[in-house]
């Protein structure tokens, strides 16, 4: 009977603290935050060549606030990266994935009608 007791007793207390912890939001895109260099590649099309801009990462969100270039977009806890450059009547779209300071994916242009890769490191 006091073993029982003991584990209600036990139970009581951690349930509160599990409950807690699941309304609690995931933060695991926060691991991603910091100023990213992306290193951008056309292999089709007739896009620069190479291009290398520092994006933002902040709370997983992604944003580079330039002058004449405009970057949106998110990295999920689990690392998958989903952004939007925009630049005057022109659109990049890419997708990857990035895991501790490094990532990779590819992107494409519709209105350019280019596409092509893209390497990313965390420079700060």
């Amino acid at each position: 009977m006091r073993s029982r007791v003991l584990r209600v007793s036990t139970l009581a207390t951690i349930f509160p603290a599990l409950l807690s912890m699941a309304q609690t939001p995931l933060t695991a895109a926060d691991s991603y935050d910091g100023v990213w260099a992306i290193s951008i590649s056309a292999d089709a099309g007739i896009c620069d060549q190479n291009l290398t801009l520092p994006i933002q990462v902040s709370g997983g969100k992604i944003s580079y606030p330039g002058l004449f270039v405009s970057a949106t977009g998110s990295v999920s806890g689990r690392g998958a990266v989903d952004v939007h450059i925009l630049a005057a009547n022109d659109r990049v779209d890419g997708t990857g994935k990035v895991a501790g300071t490094t990532g990779s994916g590819r992107w494409s242009s519709p209105t350019l009608k280019c596409a092509g890769s893209w390497s990313a490191s965390r420079t700060a």
